[in-house]
């Protein structure tokens, strides 16, 4: 008898328990018995249970007896003739710790038809281990941690059983003064820095406290190297798919590689990195070298010539450089000529070696890639579902976030939880019937490009059998989704004889089988050579990660997987993302698995930290201490501007508490307490639909009122974006919204009262007897960020940015400037200087004691910037803050101009400091002893310098809010100039105070207010650009324009470029070889059409249809500002967007 094959066993195991079948997920027989083409990812190959049917049944047969046995058996030792059996099974002989399962996320491909299995499926079973693994399914737990064997565990499960157990943590300090002096002395040597060092550290508060990170202590043999390789195809392909599929080949196809590869990583893009000489190996064998002497950087050698088609393709290997390790360790320890290295490449070839820990052995990959650094691990799927009759498309599955980093006198790895939505492997036309995650319009947008399984058998076995085995292997039968069509029964396509017929009776006629007609025809081919499917004979390939925005029914399940507590996502990353690397966290450092020159502390870091006492507040008639949440009982607010202000009421329909909530709303406003305005109701407009944006612009257009406040029956971001967009931009007047729902009560309305105080030009708290009130006397602060289109926006859809600036010295009002950025996705800011200009136009202003007397210029800017990556960093500083200072001399003029300041302020400079404040990393700390105040999380103002942050430069975290969900960010400070030579104690100190300063809520926010004033900005700005960044009725006609344009010019330039070079296929249809001067031609095409569209986007013009004409981005952007900013002049002098 035949030997059963592993990922056959596998899959038998996963499937056991009486659990519906693993196929279909019906109930009455098993997955070998299933009559329904099911994909499969085992061993990287892709089949169903029909072919293992047909081969090993036998085989299947017999497993199931012997593990039937095995389960009947009492819980000793294994029966001898099952032993004997399972041996002839060629699965070895039995153990205590059977090899671990890999479970598969459950798909259930159609709806049960038999009503007893959706009884029987929606009972509230316990996840049950798979058979056979009884043993290996008890967790092994000591005193302080928990190891996992039992993959099939959920995470509610995991989570319970590892919550409050204690972290496994290891402490490190570095030696603070010895790196000052070190620092000291760099700076005062003639070295030229890029960003000022850093001149302290904070002692810890209280002496000797720390907390945990998720970093990890790196060493590395002494003595040993690592050299890394570039690999080159040529000619490239055309996509990193083909890229990775050629790079295998070429190893595959090289000896020399082959028997070196457990001494080597590759990216299977381009690079390849070795811990022993390669290159002395290349040198002495028959290997034709092209370039060098064999030893020195840049010696070369043709490894192979791939066939690829009509193509040969010459894979060739280079020696590229030695990898400095003793540089990066070098520039840990703040070595005075290391200050300069380039780390990402030495950074890279690491996280390439780290990779190799899971693409391991074919049969065992346990983890899917994603990008560069994130692992995705097979068996952390959860459903999002949450009932048995909810059909969705969608999982998540859980990972983990791996790199090396440089910190204060060690090489760190770090590493991070990650979850993700992935698609469900299920047939294409049950998400299209019966799935409810995506709506009908949806389906192009969130389909293109992910990768199917053609179900049925293509081509003629008995005509051109060659064909028909190209077109059948596993790689041939999945492709991506270019576009959807029209329906099945509507589609046409012209065929190898030049007629004209319907796909789907083509496809009907063609496979014998009856098809939905209904269903959009799915182009498998290219947009200008379309090759149409039916959605029935496609199923989506497993374990793709869903790369657009989840849709909001779908958060809050989410974010209840994601969001961890601290105790649990801390033991999860220790006890599963460092198993996974083949480390044992109960242990001292660990040799990595397959590079035997790295080693690895799997314990925790426990770094030193100091925590900031809550600053203290001063409101109107009180000072109190700030703490993780206050109330605005018994206080009033700081200052206010009370005045009579006509207010319209407009009411959506089935609303019935608006007249108490209007009462409510007018005397809060008039009262003692809060007396921020007089209300005066001119109108109440009831009973209309908030969506409509013609009825909403209808009821607001007579403009007998300064105040708009609509009342819905619940959240609608359209109605929200269309009530602000007219307020703001069309009619120059305040406005609020609120639900019917919350429109009363003493919360809600002291939540109203101080967004309309803020709206009067008041101020509603500040600090005090702190570094704020004394560095803001003669301080702008700015707070600057970007937004940027996300996966649903319209393609070249341009990015927005914000700037704010304070215009007193309570940091109590801030106002703004918005510009549209001249690329999509640009990061670093066009125009800081017009924007700065007007914020220290309306800082001097503002801040006049009156009209008829001087201003005063501010002696300091201090620029917050949001959002930038380290990579970023110089180009901050040497493109935005540049642009500050030109800025300033420009406001100069004009106010000198204007008569604000006087003459003698001509020659007046500025002294500007800039940091950058970013929240999107993976660095994250826990207590060592949680409360229940904090929510297991560390306090706020938890604060850490040392082991985690730069060698050099000055930059800090500081958790300055306390995080109610999930677990605790703190945000990453980096200072990039400090020309008012502010202190380390001082910045920090300010900017916690910061923190507390957020104008419309009671508690400490996560990060510098200033630079979350601009992310709200930047916000509103998405609401005046929603055609552009959502997928409107209008932004669905602009992307279908482009696409229209784009397919009509492509299929324009290819015949143009036919008509000269010739058709790209021959008549069997085989691609022909391109010429070096064809490839140009195309990219130039490529480039220009790309181009066209974009111009067409931001400046307007004439439809494709010729239907309608568009005003351009641009346009669209100013067509109701006064001014550079988008929105009414009359509500610029006041904090509008808050």
């Amino acid at each position: 008898m035949a030997p059963l094959p592993e990922h056959v066993r596998k899959m038998l195991d996963a499937g056991a328990n009486d659990r519906p079948c693993l196929n279909c997920h019906r109930h009455g027989h098993g997955f070998i018995d299933c009559d329904i083409m099911q994909v499969k990812s085992w061993d990287g190959d892709l089949w169903g249970p029909q072919a293992a049917s047909r081969k090993f049944r036998p085989q299947v047969v017999e497993y199931q007896r012997v593990m039937r046995d095995q389960k009947n058996a009492p819980a000793t030792a294994a029966p001898k003739d099952a032993a004997d059996r399972l041996r002839d099974l060629s699965l070895g002989p039995s153990s205590s710790q059977p090899p671990k399962p890999t479970i598969v996320p459950p798909h259930p491909s159609t709806k049960p038809s038999n009503p007893s299995a959706v009884s029987r499926q929606s009972s509230s079973k316990p996840r049950q281990s798979p058979a056979g693994f009884a043993q290996a399914s008890k967790a092994s737990t000591t005193s302080d941690q928990i190891t996992y064997e039992n993959e099939s565990q959920s995470m509610e499960e995991k989570v319970q059983a590892i919550d409050g157990r204690q972290l496994v943590g290891s402490l490190a300090r570095s030696d603070t003064n010895l790196v000052t002096q070190k620092l000291k002395k760099l700076a005062g040597s003639e070295a030229a820095l890029d960003f000022p060092v850093r001149n302290g550290f904070l002692k810890p508060k209280p002496p000797n406290s720390t907390v945990y990170t998720n970093h990890f202590d790196v060493k590395f043999v002494p003595g040993s190297s690592i050299y890394e390789y570039k690999i080159t195809c040529t000619p490239g392909a055309k996509n990193r798919r083909k890229t990775r599929a050629l790079i295998r080949s070429a190893i595959s196809n090289c000896p020399i590689l082959t028997s070196w590869e457990p001494n080597f990583a590759t990216d299977y893009i381009d690079t390849l990195v070795s811990w022993e000489n390669l290159h002395e190996a290349m040198k002495e064998s028959s290997y034709k070298r092209i370039n060098g002497d064999g030893d020195a950087t840049g010696s070369e050698w043709v490894l192979n010539d791939l066939q690829d088609g009509n193509t040969t393709i010459r894979v060739t290997i280079r020696y590229e450089r030695r990898v400095e390790i003793e540089r990066l360790q070098d520039y840990c320890n703040s070595g005075p000529t290391s200050a300069h290295l380039d780390k990402e490449p030495i950074i890279r070839a690491l996280n390439i070696i780290l990779c190799k820990c899971f693409v391991e052995t074919k049969g065992q990959n346990h983890a899917i890639r994603i990008g560069a650094n994130k692992f995705f691990l097979k068996q952390g799927y959860e459903e999002l579902a949450v009932n048995e009759n909810q059909h969705l498309s969608l999982c998540t599955i859980r990972g983990f976030f791996y790199t090396f980093k440089p910190g204060i006198g060690r090489i760190l790895l770090n590493v991070n939880l990650a979850t993700s939505a992935f698609w469900r492997p299920i047939p294409l036309s049950q998400l299209m019937q019966h799935d409810s995650t995506f709506h009908r319009s949806e389906w192009n947008r969130v389909l293109r490009n992910v990768r199917v399984f053609i179900t049925y058998e293509r081509g003629n076995k008995k005509e051109d059998p060659v064909a028909y085995e190209r077109l059948n292997r596993s790689e041939s039968r999945i492709k991506p989704i270019r576009e959807l069509g029209r329906q099945l029964s509507v589609e046409q396509f012209t065929n190898p004889s030049g007629v004209t017929e319907n796909v789907h009776s083509y496809l009907q006629r063609t496979h014998r089988v009856t098809l939905n007609g209904n269903l959009p025809a799915v182009n498998l081919g290219q947009p200008g050579e379309p090759r149409w499917y039916s959605p029935e004979q496609l199923r989506i390939v497993p374990y793709q990660i869903f790369r657009d925005l989840v849709p909001d029914s779908l958060t809050v399940k989410m974010l209840q997987t994601a969001c961890l507590k601290p105790a649990a996502a801390a033991s999860i990353i220790q006890n599963e993302g460092i198993t996974a690397l083949g480390l044992d966290p109960r242990s001292g450092a660990n040799v990595l698995r397959h590079c035997p020159v790295i080693q690895i502390d799997p314990r925790f870091l426990r770094v030193p930290s100091t925590t900031f006492n809550f600053p203290e507040l001063q409101y109107g008639n009180k000072t109190i201490r700030a703490g993780n949440r206050w109330d605005l009982i018994g206080k009033s607010l700081l200052q206010r501007n009370s005045r009579k202000l006509t207010t319209l009421v407009l009411q959506e329909t089935g609303i019935h508490t608006v007249p108490e909530g209007k009462t409510q709303f007018q005397n809060f406003a008039a009262g003692v307490k809060y007396g921020v305005a007089d209300i005066q109701y001119v109108r109440t407009t009831t009973g209309f639909n908030a969506q409509n944006r013609n009825t909403l612009d209808k009821e607001m257009s007579k403009r007998d009122y300064e105040l708009a406040l609509l009342v819905l029956r619940s959240k609608n971001v359209e109605s929200y974006a269309n009530f602000k967009d007219l307020a703001d931009r069309k009619y120059g007047v305040h406005s609020l919204c609120v639900t019917g729902k919350k429109f009363q009560g003493g919360d809600v309305m002291g939540n109203l009262m101080m967004k309309l105080n803020l709206k009067m030009a008041g101020m509603n708290h500040s600090t005090t007897n702190g570094v704020l009130n004394r560095i803001m006397s003669d301080t702008l602060v700015l707070g600057a960020d970007v937004t940027h289109p996300g996966p649903t926006a319209v393609l070249n859809c341009p990015s927005i940015a914000a700037i704010v600036g304070s215009v007193d010295s309570r940091a109590g009002r801030f106002l703004g400037s918005m510009r549209l950025q001249t690329e999509s996705k640009k990061e670093i800011i066009d125009e800081v200087e017009s924007m700065v200009k007007e914020r220290i136009k309306d800082w001097v202003i503002e801040q006049r004691p009156n009209p008829k007397s001087h201003g005063r210029l501010p002696v300091n800017i201090l620029y917050y910037r949001d959002g930038v990556s380290d990579s970023q960093y110089n180009q901050v500083k040497d493109l935005e803050v540049s642009q500050i200072r030109i800025a300033f001399k420009s406001a100069v003029l004009e106010l000198i101009k204007e008569g604000v300041i006087a003459e003698s302020d001509r020659s007046r400079t500025v002294r500007v400091t800039a940091v950058v404040v970013a929240k999107r990393h993976h660095v994250r700390f826990y207590p060592e002893n949680s409360t229940k105040q904090d929510f297991q999380n560390c306090p706020a103002g938890t604060y850490v310098d040392d082991i985690v942050t730069s060698p050099y430069f000055t930059d800090f975290y500081l958790q300055s809010h306390t995080a109610i969900k999930g677990t605790a960010r703190p945000a990453h400070y980096f200072l990039l100039v400090n020309e008012m030579n502010i202190g380390i104690q001082e910045l920090t100190t300010l900017t916690h105070e910061l923190c507390f300063t957020y104008v419309r809520s009671t508690v400490g926010v996560s990060y510098a207010a200033p630079a979350y004033y601009a992310d709200r900005l930047c916000e509103r700005g998405r609401q005046y650009m929603r055609d552009y960044f959502t997928r409107t009725d209008k932004g669905r006609w602009l992307q279908e324009q482009m696409d229209y344009y784009k397919k009509d010019e492509e299929s324009k330039a290819k015949q143009a470029r036919t008509k000269k070079y010739g058709a790209e296929r021959d008549d069997k249809h085989n691609k022909r070889s391109k010429s070096d001067e064809e490839v140009i031609s195309e990219t130039k095409d490529r480039l220009y059409i790309a181009d066209e569209n974009k111009k067409w986007l931001m400046k307007g013009g004439e439809g494709y249809d010729g239907r309608y004409t568009h005003n351009g981005a641009v346009h669209d952007f100013h067509k109701h500002g006064q001014d550079a900013n988008p929105w009414h002049p009359n509500i610029s002098k006041t904090m509008f967007w808050m």
